[in-house]
């Protein structure tokens, strides 16, 4: 077992969240909005909604944070990047593909063979002609049906 988990945070992008109503969040887990694109939960096992990993509490509580309380996250990706949207819109805290004039939400993962390349993960909700901002994983692919 380490002494102490390695870290390299340099050119990290983190974030302040609050920790969504009635939600926790657990220190060095992942974590995904809860609500909205306005707070944060402890990610499910099973989740393909990951924005970032919890790092610490602003007001130094360690272990599993309650609700209210503000976390500092390191995003998932090095860059915010603004983005236009797309046809079907986009959801915070979703994983983006290209579409003909934009971005949109991409299809559930799994059930099937079709190929899909994600750009990132939006970090606010947005209708066709918007433009939000996405967090950049770089193109990565996923298969839904």
């Amino acid at each position: 077992m380490a002494a102490r988990a390695l870290k390299q945070l340099q050119y990290s992008v983190i974030r302040v969240y609050p920790v969504a109503a009635s939600q926790t969040v657990t220190l060095g887990k992942t974590v995904a909005f809860g609500t909205g694109e306005t707070d944060i939960q402890d990610a499910g096992a099973a989740s393909d909604s990951e924005i970032g990993v919890a790092l610490a509490c602003t007001d130094g509580s360690t272990g599993v944070i309650t609700a209210g309380k503000f976390i500092e996250v390191a995003m998932f990706g090095h860059q915010v990047l603004p983005m236009l949207v797309g046809t079907g819109g986009t959801t915070a805290g979703k994983k983006q593909i290209v579409v003909a004039d934009g971005i949109t939400d991409s299809p559930a993962l799994g059930g099937g063979t079709v190929a899909r390349e994600c750009v990132g993960i939006a970090l606010q909700a947005g209708v066709a002609g918007d433009i939000v901002g996405v967090l950049n994983g770089g193109p990565n692919s996923r298969v839904s049906a």
